[in-house]
């Protein structure tokens, strides 16, 4: 991998069993698709850069809603997000998020993602990723017809 496992082989190795256990479960590519995202935001959290998706960067307000800012690599509300931010994320996309940080994988697996939040979360998270590895991953370019 890119990131050489965040430096923590065994959590990785943890995590990649988890999400191909979860696929064997899958009965449907939704279910797949959502297993796909909730691995990248644990991912992400695992190398250290996983952005706060329950609060506000600026003001500390619970989210709900709001925008990503690259610039602040944070997400903000929409009272402090000014004209928006980088990517805009709907209640059932942030829902969504916060479910995986909050939930055990287990209970996470129960928190499905309308068609409209995933689109924003997929966008989101590729993003994310391709900024935390430094480069374009090809391998999601090359799979986005099929993710």
């Amino acid at each position: 991998m890119k990131t050489h496992c965040a430096g923590n082989s065994e959590r990785c190795w943890a995590l990649v069993n988890g999400f191909i256990a979860g696929l064997d479960a899958c009965e449907n590519h939704e279910d797949a698709f959502s297993g796909f995202m909730r691995f990248l935001w644990r991912f992400l959290e695992l190398m250290g850069v996983q952005p706060d998706a329950g609060y506000c960067a600026h003001c500390g307000k619970k989210l709900s809603e709001g925008y990503y800012s690259a610039v602040d690599n944070g997400f903000s509300c929409r009272e402090c997000s000014g004209k928006g931010g980088t990517f805009y994320l709907s209640t059932a996309a942030f829902a969504f998020l916060q479910g995986i940080s909050v939930l055990s994988p287990q209970e996470a697996v129960n928190v499905m993602l309308t068609a409209e939040a995933c689109g924003q979360v997929k966008s989101l998270l590729y993003f994310l990723l391709e900024s935390a590895c430094g480069a374009k991953l090809v391998t999601l370019k090359t799979a986005a017809g099929i993710l």
